[in-house]
């Protein structure tokens, strides 16, 4: 018996299970890093909705999975379905969407809407700190 193989796979074998738990941490607060626009804010929000609640991060983790962005307009932080919604999508249409967003998200609609105001007001503090310094 070759036990000079077996350390070797067993090693390959750590090192493959190490390699796993970086990507899942990683993927903890997006799970999406290939979507570069708003990766940033789903850091941001995954982190908040996790000291939140439990099930608050799963379900706004599962949109994201799903291909929901999250997009900063002039009326605040707003997570829209852009791609999810067609036929390789995550819903097939609209009402899918709605059926899902009634379900998963608007339980937490005061949660989601502090925390997108917590994200909305640490980035102000992050712009003005920029406009100081120049």
């Amino acid at each position: 018996m070759n036990f000079a193989n077996i350390k070797d796979t067993y090693q390959k074998e750590l090192s493959t299970e190490e390699y796993l738990q970086e990507e899942r941490k990683k993927a903890k607060y997006d799970p999406r890093p290939d979507i570069k626009e708003d990766h940033n804010l789903w850091q941001l929000v995954l982190k908040k909705a996790e000291k939140t609640s439990k099930q608050l991060y799963g379900n706004l983790h599962g949109f994201r999975i799903a291909e929901c962005r999250l997009v900063l307009a002039e009326n605040g932080l707003n997570l829209v379905p852009d791609g999810a919604i067609n036929k390789i999508g995550e819903w097939k249409n609209k009402t899918e969407w709605q059926q899902d967003r009634q379900k998963y998200l608007i339980p937490f609609k005061k949660e989601i809407r502090n925390i997108f105001k917590e994200v909305e007001k640490e980035l102000k503090g992050y712009a003005d700190s920029k406009q100081v310094a120049l």
